[in-house]
């Protein structure tokens, strides 16, 4: 039964990787159907991927919660199911001690899964403990050297810790190595606007709303900005 949960797991997030989806879909759409089924298949599980981008925002966490939930009562030794449950505890709840116990247990049961680093990666910098939360996540780079999001989350911890110079240079070589990543163009903006590099911040901007099919209209607002920038070189 664990062999086939794995299986299902794997095909299922490949499946919502091709989609770009948010991985919390992964959750919703993984565990409510290995709910339902009781030798679960990822034939079905992949046929069911396309209603992961149905889901609302205002509707994907308590249904990736209830769905992570019935997951862990078939098994409680899934450390996706805690990783999922976690994500959400944290986002949507803000229940940062769950999130923490659910995020450490899951790396107990699994090691070597990218994403319990990756996201408690996330918890961690978002209460400000960044050494520890460059642990998590070079050990999440260490185990998926090439995910574009995992190398993105490196950079924002760095834009946290106020490290600008040091996620400007990082963040630019993901975009050079990973041209069609558009979220990667998010943090740079930041890091240029704290800067005080206000061309190269709408440049960011526009690049990222280009890539993901926003209006990039340069703006009188963005026009002043970068003409500010200019003023001051």
């Amino acid at each position: 039964m664990l062999d086939s949960i794995r299986m299902c797991f794997f095909h299922i997030f490949k499946a919502i990787l091709a989609q770009k989806a948010h991985p919390l879909s992964l959750s919703i759409t993984f565990y409510s159907v290995l709910s339902r089924a009781e030798t679960p298949d990822w034939r079905t599980l992949t046929a069911c991927s396309p209603i992961t981008t149905a889901h609302s925002s205002k509707d994907a966490y308590p249904k990736a919660k209830e769905a992570a939930i019935k997951a862990l009562e078939l098994d409680d030794e899934l450390a996706e199911a805690h990783t999922s449950l976690s994500y959400v505890k944290m986002f949507y709840y803000h229940d940062w001690q769950g999130a923490q116990d659910g995020y450490r247990r899951a790396i107990a049961l699994n090691p070597n899964y990218a994403t319990a680093h990756h996201w408690y990666s996330e918890y961690l910098t978002a209460i400000e403990r960044f050494d520890e939360a460059f642990v998590e996540i070079r050990r999440a780079k260490e185990i998926d050297p090439l995910s574009p999001s995992v190398n993105a989350q490196e950079v924002w911890i760095l834009f946290y810790a106020r490290r600008y110079d040091e996620a400007i240079e990082r963040g630019r070589r993901i975009a050079e190595m990973n041209p069609e990543f558009a979220e990667i163009h998010d943090p740079l903006k930041r890091c240029y606007d704290r800067k005080g590099m206000y061309r190269e911040a709408i440049a960011a901007r526009q690049t990222r709303r280009q890539m993901v099919g926003l209006d990039a209209t340069e703006t009188a607002a963005l026009k002043s900005a970068a003409s500010t920038s200019d003023a001051a070189v």
